[in-house]
């Protein structure tokens, strides 16, 4: 995947679970509730708020405020991340599971 990993579109379906589709005509559903649920920092504690949550844009990645957004290949990552096949892809991109 040499290209510039892009989300097209975002769909939100529901919980946690966003459709998205990217300039490589992948589509998939990821479910952000790990990443969310997970966070000891606390950048995404406003996401556990459903009203917050499902106000999301997409801007070549998936945002919510200037302060809160997820890069491209982290979704790709973890829509992914059990595939073997993509396995060499993560290891370049630095993300294990």
């Amino acid at each position: 995947m040499s290209e510039l990993l892009e989300i097209v579109s975002a769909k939100y379906l529901h919980d946690k679970l966003i459709h998205m589709k990217f300039n490589t005509n992948e589509e998939f559903d990821v479910d952000l509730s790990p990443m969310i649920d997970n966070d000891k920092i606390g950048i995404f504690k406003p996401l556990k708020d459903d009203k917050i949550f499902k106000k999301f844009k997409v801007d070549y990645t998936l945002c919510w405020s200037d302060d809160i957004d997820v890069a491209p290949k982290y979704l790709y990552f973890l829509a992914h991340k059990t595939n073997p096949k993509k396995q060499r892809l993560f290891k370049e991109w630095g993300y294990t599971k």
